[in-house]
């Protein structure tokens, strides 16, 4: 297993003393069983719904149209990004308007005798995104992206389309192979990041919708922590008109704090107020983890 930069987080490199970040001091920080906290580089939507080390690999799929590529350019403040699915110009036009500093935007070059070749002047990226590896071989595509990473010790995000059935190209290997599986899913003009598979910590999923600067935007969205553990996700719902929102106009609570705020309770006319889940501080921690504080209206 890797050995990480307590400092920075990236992945140390055979015979390296030091890394360029100036840290000197390593150890496994992976994520365990016990929940011990993972180096994770991810940012963006990406960030608040799983973890992901330098050198470790995600697999992220979903319908044409999902929004694979704005969520995928979004895990990394400066990726270096290979496209085989538009121009790097497209790739580097698209990356602004979403305001991601791209360092680099090529197309993958592939020999016969040494395979995929990887472009140069990605140094100062802080991950890598392969945006598709459906082309070709995927799983030789994913299998380089994934070497490629390793030797650079930054995390790759690979994004795959779908086969008809539902499940990413490229077959089950892809998925076996990778770190980390997500899956987009469109629902009903929102969109849902479900963890599927995850190495590094809990699977879980979180709705959203494209457009706003995250689904924690403030003033935008209350969230309810539902699901079962350890599998919880956070669904967001309008303040105005909720049954908080109502409970606070009639005066039975005082006013709720500003949004991002998560709650697990809900109202009960057999119980005469507010019901905690038996689950409360799983779902609390939960909250928590993914930068929403959670309010306990009990």
């Amino acid at each position: 297993m890797n050995s990480y930069c307590l400092r920075c987080g990236r992945a140390r490199l055979p015979r390296e003393w030091s890394c360029p970040c100036g840290g000197s001091v390593y150890g496994d920080a992976l994520r365990n069983q016990e929940g011990a906290q993972a180096p994770s580089v991810l940012r963006g939507l990406l960030g608040q719904v799983t973890l992901l080390p330098p050198g470790g690999v995600m697999l992220l799929y979903g319908p044409r149209g999902s929004g694979k590529s704005t969520v995928a350019l979004q895990g990394f403040e400066r990726p270096a990004v290979v496209t085989t699915e538009m121009g790097a110009d497209l790739v580097l036009a698209y990356a602004k308007r979403l305001g991601v500093s791209c360092a680099i935007a090529a197309e993958p070059a592939f020999d016969e005798e040494a395979g995929w070749r990887w472009p140069h002047g990605w140094a100062d990226a802080d991950g890598v995104v392969v945006d598709s590896v459906t082309v070709g071989e995927p799983l030789a595509l994913f299998e380089a992206a994934a070497a490629w990473g390793r030797a650079a010790g930054l995390a790759v995000i690979c994004v795959s389309q779908v086969t008809v059935k539902g499940e990413a190209r490229g077959g089950s290997q892809l998925a076996h192979k990778a770190d980390v599986v997500v899956r987009l899913v469109p629902d009903a003009g929102a969109r849902e990041l479900v963890v599927e598979k995850s190495r590094f910590g809990p699977q879980g999923s979180m709705r959203f919708r494209l457009g706003d600067d995250g689904p924690h935007r403030a003033g935008a969205f209350y969230f309810t922590v539902t699901g079962d553990y350890p599998a919880y996700r956070l669904d967001p719902y309008p303040w105005t008109g909720s049954e908080v929102w109502e409970a606070v106009e009639r005066g039975e609570l005082d006013r709720a704090p500003d949004p991002p705020v998560a709650c697990a309770a809900r109202r009960s006319a057999l119980y005469g107020g507010w019901v905690e889940p038996p689950d409360i501080e799983d779902r609390r921690a939960f909250a928590e983890r993914h930068g929403v504080t959670f309010w306990r209206l009990a």
